[in-house]
């Protein structure tokens, strides 16, 4: 159980909402459309994320191997019962076509992917880890732009589970990106199974935030993150090799450290001893690849 508890940050948001409309000159945001996708009816759903003590009678979350594939199953569900709600006319036809000619017609096409940028100006997506934003932002054609704030929020704030859409949100404001009619994509996930998609509209042109938590590191953002290069099978069996060709590399050098060690004492001692030409005679006996002013990989292991 340490290890999942080593994935989750705590973190929180609160949020007013009033359906009064005298509180409408004060609102920031209205909220459109809501999508609650929930399968706790399925049991593998219900404890893929579940909170329970492992043998040691440590308590903490318990990640099912079949995570991934039941995100995935309700993303789907979520987005498609979403998509006829936001997206315009054209990009609904584009879709009914191509689920058509493929389900009725039998033709080997690829599915079409509507294009939610039409639809909102902004993302707020789950920054459950990095794999989570990658596969949204390639599935859906983001921009790297459109994504930003859920990466800044899991490099400034670790994976504080489906509060970071807030953050994500409050990131935006910060950084003065958001004006008015402008269409905000919430899309989390939570144990249960749950997915969940919330969508906004501003009312006015929001200003950062006096409390906001993005107050005092905003102007430092965004960083620059490492990409993580994925090895192919055969580049990772060349990386194998290399490592191996390094560990018997390093092996040598251990030997050969070793035996200058045990015959340091007595080569000087030879060396001291009676000879025509002294120290340089005895060490002319010593092979070139053990000497310790000629062995590279010694020299650089002490370098």
């Amino acid at each position: 159980m340490l290890i999942p508890n080593c994935l989750f940050r705590v973190g929180g948001a609160a949020v007013l909402l009033s359906n009064k409309s005298c509180d409408r000159r004060r609102a920031k945001y209205k909220l459109l459309h809501v999508v609650r996708t929930h399968r706790g009816a399925d049991d593998k759903a219900f404890r893929c994320v579940y909170q329970e003590q492992d043998d040691a009678g440590k308590t903490g979350v318990s990640l099912s191997k079949d995570l991934m594939a039941i995100a995935g199953d309700a993303l789907k569900t979520n987005i498609t019962t979403l998509g006829p709600l936001v997206l315009p006319i054209s990009e609904q036809l584009l879709f009914f076509a191509t689920l058509v000619g493929r389900k009725l017609l039998n033709m080997k096409i690829k599915p079409y992917i509507p294009d939610f940028k039409l639809a909102f100006e902004h993302f707020c997506i789950h920054a459950g880890g990095r794999a989570v934003i990658d596969e949204l932002e390639k599935n859906l054609q983001l921009s790297k732009e459109h994504v930003e704030a859920s990466r800044m929020t899991l490099h400034r704030f670790g994976n504080t589970s489906s509060s970071s859409i807030w953050y994500e949100l409050a990131y935006t404001e910060a950084k003065g990106r958001m004006r008015k009619g402008h269409r905000v994509w919430q899309i989390a996930f939570g144990s249960g199974f749950k997915c969940n998609s919330a969508v906004w509209q501003a009312l006015r042109n929001v200003k950062p935030s006096p409390k906001s938590p993005w107050l005092d590191c905003i102007d430092g953002y965004p960083v620059a993150i490492p990409c993580m290069k994925k090895f192919s099978g055969k580049e990772r069996k060349e990386k194998g090799n290399e490592r191996i060709g390094n560990s018997i590399s390093m092996l040598v050098t251990v030997f050969e450290v070793f035996w200058v060690m045990v015959n340091s004492q007595k080569l000087l001692c030879s060396a001291l001893g009676p000879g025509p030409r002294g120290s340089p005679a005895v060490l002319s006996t010593v092979p070139p690849s053990l000497r310790l002013q000629e062995t590279p990989r010694f020299q650089s292991l002490f370098r």
